[in-house]
């Protein structure tokens, strides 16, 4: 699943599986919960990380200098840290590893993957 968030042009959030553990090795082996909490306290060194491992399925040349600028220049422009964190949360609840068999599909401005080609 991905998430759309205007930062410094549109972008789609995305955490996979893999990009989830990138999350938590760039937070220095900190597990997911951690991190979430951290998030949750809208810790700029976390949304700036967590922002980096969800977008680099779209954009790997993302480095942490780059994105404090790209997030610097959003508060700038008047966007705020609590829309990027429940982009964030959105995408990470979207990956499926929180959900069970009987949870919904998240709604909200989250797109469905797109069909596999073939």
């Amino acid at each position: 699943m991905y998430v759309d968030l205007e930062l410094d042009k549109p972008r789609r959030l995305r955490f996979t599986l893999s990009a989830v553990k990138d999350l938590e090795t760039a937070m220095g082996g900190k597990p997911l919960g951690g991190i979430l909490d951290e998030l949750g306290q809208l810790g700029i060194n976390a949304v700036c990380v967590a922002l980096i491992c969800g977008l680099k399925h779209e954009d790997p040349t993302l480095t942490p200098n780059l994105m404090v600028k790209i997030l610097s220049d959003y508060l700038e422009r008047g966007g705020t840290l609590d829309t990027v964190y429940g982009a964030v949360k959105e995408a990470l609840d979207g990956s499926g590893l929180f959900r069970t068999k009987n949870d919904p599909v998240p709604e909200g401005n989250a797109k469905p993957e797109p069909a596999a080609a073939g």
